[in-house]
């Protein structure tokens, strides 16, 4: 048992809070740290969706509310994922996250087989450092700075920007670096609410930090297919009887969304034909499976 752990602040990564606490109790080694928090020399320190929780609260001071299900609703990415994914997978995916099984984690996630990167660096919003300083004396890791798509923090309505953390597959993932040692004073780049794709930016923020706050048990694939059946009959682009007019729903979709935005969030249609099949007829059309 470890004698403490950094109290969580609010939207705090797991990263971050062992980052905190390997800067405080400064072990001579990495290892050591893995060791002491997760039970295992050889785990990686994991941004997104880390797993040996168990382990983790296994070790925690007695009289703590933390949980291993605690730590991945309130301190990892897993409600993100959660919410676009079958009941029984987030089961399973949660069940991996408390375990040692790491290389399920992101196959169940959906992570693997997107096309979407993820960020390269650990990201921050400046005016989040200052306030964090102010409030708590030091800067943290926030969840919604990390997540693919979230160009910008809800909260301030200023882009993010990278740290000196990799993401990479390199020595660093065995580290847990914290956000004081690693994010620096830079210049400020606000929303421009005038602009469109600004404001579209800001919207995607600010529903992705309502999934983080909000998980969820998972929901079927087949409801989602009639809630988007659904908002396409109300905008004359699909029938009650499941059919979409494709090229309609297309039309629409380009001329709402630039090209610069589509790439930037990694979300263009591409192949041969894309009137038979790209990534946003995939989202409207019946799921393979159901659950």
């Amino acid at each position: 048992m470890i004698g403490h752990l950094p109290v969580p602040y609010p939207d705090e990564l797991l990263y971050s809070i062992c980052a905190r606490f390997a800067s405080r109790v400064k072990y001579p080694s990495m290892k050591s740290i893995l060791r002491e928090l997760l039970g295992a020399p050889t785990a990686s320190a994991v941004v997104d969706l880390p797993n040996h929780l168990s382990n983790l609260a296994a070790v925690l001071p007695e009289g703590t509310s933390l949980t291993a299900d605690r730590l991945i609703d309130s301190h990892t990415l897993f409600p993100f994922f959660s919410a676009f994914l079958p009941p029984e997978r987030v089961r399973r995916l949660r069940r991996s996250m408390r375990g040692d099984d790491g290389s399920s984690v992101h196959m169940r996630s959906g992570i693997m087989a997107s096309r979407t990167p993820t960020p390269r660096y650990l990201r921050f919003c400046f005016a989040c450092k200052r306030e964090d300083r102010a409030r708590f004396g030091e800067s943290y890791w926030h969840r919604i700075h990390q997540l693919s798509g979230v160009e910008v923090c809800p909260s301030h309505q200023i882009f993010l920007e990278s740290s000196d953390v990799g993401l990479c597959s390199d020595r660093k993932h065995l580290q847990f670096i914290s956000a004081e040692q690693a994010t620096r004073v830079i210049p400020v780049h606000p929303v421009d609410i005038g602009n469109r794709e600004h404001r579209t930016l800001l919207q995607l923020a600010r529903d992705a930090e309502w999934l983080l706050n909000h998980p969820s048990p998972g929901t079927n694939l087949k409801a989602f297919h009639f809630r988007y059946l659904r908002l396409l009959i109300e905008r004359g682009m699909g029938t009650y009887t499941g059919s979409i007019h494709v090229k309609k729903l297309l039309d629409g979709f380009l001329s709402h969304y630039s090209p610069a935005l589509l790439s930037l969030l990694h979300c263009e249609l591409r192949g041969r034909d894309v009137e038979k099949s790209n990534w946003l007829l995939r989202l409207v059309r019946p799921p393979k499976h159901g659950s």
